[in-house]
């Protein structure tokens, strides 16, 4: 067999642009590495049991509507997706690209239902306007507008909540549809992840997905700064943050490894390359992450204040409402009664203090 017609990938196997199959991939791993994709399984494996926990805790604790309930559950589901996904991609390093594509999907989805769970906290986008009436914040927000001084300052208006969901749910469709393309051109050979060139889509369509992120996390950002003073009680700030963490360790985390990946990070071994060693180690870290911070959101959304959390704001405001009407009461009657006292003639009131 001539040598010089074998392929350069089978000559240099960390060139070689294809993931191994799994079988092939467990068979040239470490002892440790088993270990540690073991642990990484103990630790998915915890992370549905707590979204289990959640869905019994929501279901039977929450005295709310049942759309608060599916919002709610909407976003504590991101934690376990993630960390189902990310133990596929690591066992299945062929399927990165897929874990990858449903990832951004369900993110996309998550960062919609918090921002719908923040109006429901309020009654309805029509109450959230009337309770912050008045109320302005400034538009130059992370994370595309913070440097635009000119920006002027948003009014708490129906139109302009509406503008900043539309914002936040741009992206979910967006996403949606770039998965559909993507799949088709990586079906044509036409999208290699990690790949700059003017031949490859994926620049292209990373970049689309780029904007409509930005945009999303600037609606949603908007969002929060007007009703983070109000829900307060709600660990509205602490919920917020739980979730741009997985934001943060999903997109920033691979963002970091691709760029080490062109620089030959971390080193290929065997017939584990550079971009399969570094998959790995993205997905392990994902899956201990994911398991952290479902446990953070265990302690955040597990209170009382959560029971009535959408009713709360209307609450204060109900009590407000019927103690002024009682106290105008009782000062009504109180005239009248002064006034019926002043029309009875001298003769009756002495005689009924008598």
């Amino acid at each position: 067999m001539n040598v010089s017609n074998l392929s350069d990938s089978t000559l240099d196997p960390c060139s070689d642009p294809l993931a191994p199959l799994s079988a092939t991939f467990f068979k040239n791993i470490s002892a440790s590495e088993k270990g540690l994709i073991a642990i990484c399984g103990v630790c998915v494996l915890l992370t549905v049991i707590v979204y289990l926990e959640h869905i019994h805790y929501v279901l039977n604790r929450y005295q709310t509507n049942m759309t608060v309930k599916c919002r709610t559950l909407e976003i504590l589901a991101l934690y376990p997706t993630v960390s189902l996904t990310a133990l596929a991609a690591l066992c299945v390093p062929r399927s990165v690209i897929y874990c990858h594509l449903i990832n951004a999907i369900y993110i996309a989805v998550s960062v919609c239902s918090f921002s719908s769970l923040m109006v429901l906290y309020f009654g309805g986008s029509k109450k959230l306007s009337w309770r912050l009436k008045g109320e302005e914040v400034a538009t130059r927000q992370p994370p595309c507008c913070c440097c635009c001084l000119c920006l002027p300052n948003l009014a708490a208006a129906v139109r302009n909540v509406r503008l900043m969901k539309a914002l936040v749910l741009q992206t979910a469709i967006v996403h949606f549809l770039l998965t559909f393309v993507t799949l088709v051109l990586l079906s044509d050979h036409k999208f290699t992840p990690g790949q700059f060139t003017l031949d490859n889509a994926y620049p292209y369509l990373n970049a689309v997905a780029l904007i409509s992120s930005l945009l999303a996390l600037f609606g949603q950002h908007v969002f929060f700064k007007l009703c983070k003073d109000l829900l307060k009680p709600d660990y509205l700030v602490a919920k917020y943050l739980a979730l741009q963490l997985v934001i943060v360790c999903c997109q920033l985390q691979d963002g970091v490894f691709t760029i080490l990946a062109r620089f030959d990070l971390p080193v290929c071994v065997g017939i584990l390359t550079t971009a399969v060693r570094g998959n790995e180690m993205l997905q392990m870290l994902l899956v201990f992450e994911m398991f952290l911070l479902s446990l953070l959101a265990r302690w955040l959304y597990h209170r009382p204040q959560d029971i009535t959390s959408e009713l709360s704001c209307e609450h204060k405001q109900t009590q407000a409402t019927v103690s002024g009407h009682y106290v105008m009461d009782k000062i009504e009657a109180a005239s009248s009664a002064n006034n019926v006292t002043s029309q009875l003639p001298m003769e009756t009131v002495t005689h009924s203090y008598l």
